[in-house]
């Protein structure tokens, strides 16, 4: 059995770090859907917004050309902000509200960061 690389390894913990966030703002949306008077729909719409800002993080992959990152970024930007103001209302006070903040921004910190990381040998450089 192989070990796995740091870079997998940091990857790994990384994507934990983002699907703990998408977890979380699942159920912030939900919340929010219900008090707005959805039943079963409430569990669709977190598919409808963080769904939309997942499909921009692969449209911003360094595979796709140019015109399309540019597309996933204002796919990205525009669902998060959706997400974030249904993260913050979720909050019946300051601090649950600051922490929908938090889950957002950890989502985002953990897409941004999955994107830039690279190992030395994808670098071209021999560790």
């Amino acid at each position: 059995m192989n070990k796995p690389t740091k870079t997998q390894v940091v990857k790994s913990l990384v994507l934990m770090q983002y699907a703990g966030s998408m977890v979380l703002s699942f159920m912030h949306i939900v919340s929010v859907g219900q008090d707005f008077g959805l039943t079963w729909e409430a569990y669709t719409a977190p598919f409808l917004i963080d769904g939309f800002m997942i499909l921009g993080a692969i449209g911003r992959s360094a595979q796709f050309a140019a015109e399309t990152r540019k597309t996933g970024l204002r796919l990205m930007v525009g669902a998060g902000l959706v997400s974030l103001v249904c993260n913050v209302m979720a909050g019946h006070n300051i601090g649950q509200k600051v922490f929908g903040v938090l889950v957002v921004a950890g989502a985002l910190t953990a897409e941004w960061y999955a994107a830039k990381l690279r190992a030395l040998v994808e670098m071209g450089v021999d560790a």
